[in-house]
């Protein structure tokens, strides 16, 4: 099950949708004393930290995950936990909360067995036998592929694992990412969509252009999804 909420701008966009997640936040704080939040890359995400920043989370009481990670050293410009390092966790006040990086210089297989045991270890509230984040944010690339999960490695949507390796289409990098079985698991999953490039891939998939249940990964997971919210800047019905 998913919704689309379209804004006029990427601007007010990210902000309805980290308004939005403080609200997940709050309510999972306020019943259960944590928050497990999976975290995505890119460029999208700097300009949600942005907007995070100023909000009243109750950030020690945070744990944080990561949906996925470029094989590569966290001082690394490609990095998704140094990009989230520089850009939020040092601006804000992050004493008492969980953060557990996918460690990118290490062997991509054992980091993801390692991963997992640990996700299953801390993440305790369960959906179909799978430990189920409170929220996991999304995006949506240009070849419709979402977390480290791309067309050439649709398998990685119905593996039995919780995170897996794999690599991007350019071969550029090995990555690691969390598997369809984890992503759907999340009680909460909000996708960001913004810009034509992105968003024509978004488009063809919700207006059936190609067939949801097996077109694309990212048509996969809202076709699945328990519940999700696509957050963009361009009108896609």
């Amino acid at each position: 099950m998913f919704t689309v909420k379209v804004d006029d701008s990427s601007r007010a966009s990210v902000a309805r949708l980290c308004s939005e997640l403080e609200k997940i936040a709050r309510s999972a704080i306020s019943a259960r004393g944590a928050f497990n939040l999976a975290l995505s890359g890119g460029n999208t995400a700097n300009e949600i930290f942005v907007v995070l920043r100023n909000s009243d989370i109750e950030w020690g009481s945070v744990r944080f995950f990561w949906v996925d990670e470029r094989c590569v050293f966290p001082d690394d410009p490609a990095s998704n936990y140094g990009q989230a390092e520089k850009n939020f966790f040092s601006r804000i006040d992050a004493r008492g909360a969980g953060i557990f990086r996918l460690r990118g210089e290490e062997c991509p297989v054992l980091e993801c067995e390692r991963y997992s045991r640990l996700v299953e270890l801390i993440v305790k509230e369960r959906f179909n036998g799978t430990p189920a984040f409170d929220c996991a944010i999304l995006g949506v690339g240009a070849d419709a592929h979402t977390a480290s999960i791309f067309p050439h490695s649709k398998e990685l949507l119905t593996d039995k694992r919780l995170y897996c390796a794999g690599t991007d289409p350019t071969r550029k990098f090995w990555r690691m990412t969390m598997t369809g079985r984890t992503i759907l698991a999340a009680e909460r999953i909000l996708v960001a969509a913004y810009g034509e490039q992105k968003a024509c891939a978004l488009k063809s998939i919700l207006r059936g252009a190609l067939p949801i249940e097996v077109s694309t990964p990212a048509g996969y997971v809202l076709a699945r999804a328990r519940n999700a919210e696509i957050f963009t800047d361009v009108e896609v019905s």
